[in-house]
């Protein structure tokens, strides 16, 4: 999300290709958050709540996902949308899917992508264009690290997006060279939630591992750090709903207040450096930030 941030700031405009990858790529983190939340229906035992033309969309939308529908051909993910539009907000606009919403950490559901069914008018449209809004919410896997250079205020950048997971931190080693500055992005708002590829780690919990691992490699010494604790806005939103100390990880929190548990976050990224606190102080750096936000991004940026 950062990364496309810079390159609407400071990069050239996406061209017809990469609007049309965006397009499709929109569409289909729809369907994907509608795989990941129809099964909270019976696990919450919702089924019974739906009224009868819920019901009908709920049905509807369950078969086809689940690819079982009476067409002809199975419908593809990104045509999901197009197709069951007016049924997929019948549901969000119902009364007991309120309840799959909130449950939505359970199941690792993207909350931004929440901006996709609002604005599904738009998005199902034959003429759709992804807005800027829609190109940074879009969550696309990074499978291999990208480079953009760009020109800030007469100054080249040279900056290097890495995929976080796992598999992907292999391809990390040779970027390690003449590295002048990292940025590590946390999500504050995934405290309550786990690994896709491993369901007993916490997410914050892994976050704070790698950063641990980074900060104290051999090559980043001397390097400053910048971390961006993000999803300020959802963090806020969530933590009435779910108490950090509820969580067995954090079970040491305390505090009460937005900005007691950003700087219990903050603390716990800051124990991680292994040296003396005169050696790193001076170039780590820390903010809150929204990188769906691009003015908060320009902001802190």
């Amino acid at each position: 999300t950062l990364f496309k941030q810079f390159r609407l700031m400071y990069g050239a405009p996406r061209s017809e290709e990469d609007l049309e990858f965006y397009a499709s790529a929109v569409r289909n983190n729809i369907t994907v958050l509608l795989k990941k939340l129809l099964p909270l229906v019976v696990s919450l035992e919702l089924e019974g709540k739906f009224q009868r033309n819920e019901r009908v969309a709920y049905n509807k939308i369950l078969n086809t996902t689940s690819g079982v529908t009476s067409e002809s051909s199975v419908i593809d993910d990104a045509a999901i949308p197009v197709t069951l539009k007016k049924e997929i907000q019948t549901l969000f606009q119902s009364k007991a899917w309120e309840s799959v919403w909130a449950n939505r950490s359970i199941v690792n559901a993207i909350d931004s992508h929440r901006l996709f069914i609002d604005e599904l008018d738009a998005v199902a449209a034959p003429d759709y264009v992804p807005t800027a809004q829609h190109i940074v919410n879009a969550r696309i896997r990074t499978t291999d690290p990208s480079k953009e250079e760009y020109d800030i205020d007469g100054r080249r950048f040279e900056i290097y997006d890495v995929g976080g997971q796992r598999s992907q931190r292999k391809k990390w080693f040779p970027l390690f060279d003449d590295v002048r500055a990292v940025i590590f992005v946390a999500a504050l708002s995934e405290y309550d939630q786990v690994l896709q590829e491993d369901k007993k780690m916490n997410r914050m919990i892994e976050a704070i591992g790698l950063f641990r691992t980074v900060v104290n490699h051999d090559a980043f010494k001397k390097v400053p750090f910048i971390l961006f604790q993000n999803k300020k806005d959802l963090f806020e939103e969530k933590l009435p709903l779910s108490k950090i100390q509820d969580q067995k990880e954090f079970a040491d929190y305390s505090g009460n207040t937005y900005d007691e548990a950003t700087e219990y976050f903050e603390q716990k990224f800051s124990q991680c450096f292994q040296t003396p606190e005169t050696d790193w102080k001076g170039r780590f750096y820390v903010h809150s930030t929204d990188a769906t936000d691009t003015r908060n991004v320009e902001y802190v940026w």
